[in-house]
């Protein structure tokens, strides 16, 4: 799954719901420009933004790196079973740095995840 692929399926989503790209942007507590720019393929969003807006559509945001379930009549192998049970173990920061990981291991990219500096 590419760059392209995860915008496709974001903007998918975001279809069947009939919404607008400012719906979608609302939904998500992401700025317009972010969520426009994203679709106009300006910019690939962080996985903490494309968290935020998976959160917005209501659907897990492996839903959305996952390849096409269709091709398996919706059916998870054992191996994945696991890994999501593991994964849905994991504190968010954590989630989000497996993520990155494991975008880099499939040769997606995506701008990695950068954790907010609040403390000093």
């Amino acid at each position: 799954m590419t760059a392209d692929d995860i915008i496709d399926r974001v903007e998918g989503l975001r279809k069947e719901k009939g919404w607008t790209i400012y719906k979608l942007a609302e939904e998500s507590g992401v700025p317009y420009s972010s969520v426009y720019n994203m679709f106009d393929r300006k910019t690939m969003p962080r996985i903490d933004t494309l968290e935020k807006i998976c959160n917005g559509l209501q659907v897990p945001v492996m839903d959305v790196l996952v390849a096409d379930m269709s091709k398996t009549n919706g059916t998870l192998s054992a191996e994945e079973k696991r890994l999501l049970e593991i994964v849905r173990q994991l504190s968010r920061k954590k989630r989000l740095q497996l993520l990155a990981y494991a975008s880099a291991l499939a040769g997606i990219t995506i701008v990695e995840y950068e954790e907010e500096k609040t403390e000093q």
